[in-house]
């Protein structure tokens, strides 16, 4: 096991499906990137911010544009996945987009 990982893993939950985590905070499954993928909907006071990891890579192209990003093990989970986080997100926050410090320097209230 990983150096990072070892000392923690009793404390790592595995979860399986949608799962409220904490009050505000939902993993929900989506698939698409890897068969297990989850994105973060978390509420906040402007609305709901959806970290997506990595359903989506850039925010105008993939969400916006409905592009699907250049890796992924299923295109109809992918576009779904797509949908649902536009339709769903205020915040859309994916790991690889910098644009997000420039759309939130401030971070997200």
């Amino acid at each position: 096991m990983p150096k990072l990982i070892g000392p923690s893993w009793d404390r790592v939950e595995l979860l399986d499906g949608d799962a409220g985590l904490f009050p505000g905070i939902h993993a929900v499954v989506t698939g698409g990137h890897s068969p297990a993928h989850q994105v973060l909907y978390v509420h906040v006071p402007s609305g709901t911010a959806i970290v997506a990891g990595d359903v989506a890579y850039r925010v105008d192209v993939n969400v916006k544009q409905q592009v699907p990003m250049g890796y992924f093990v299923s295109l109809e989970d992918t576009m779904a996945a797509l949908g649902r986080v536009a339709r769903d997100g205020d915040h859309v926050l994916p790991s690889h987009d910098s644009a997000i410090y420039e759309r939130y320097p401030d971070g997200i209230a």
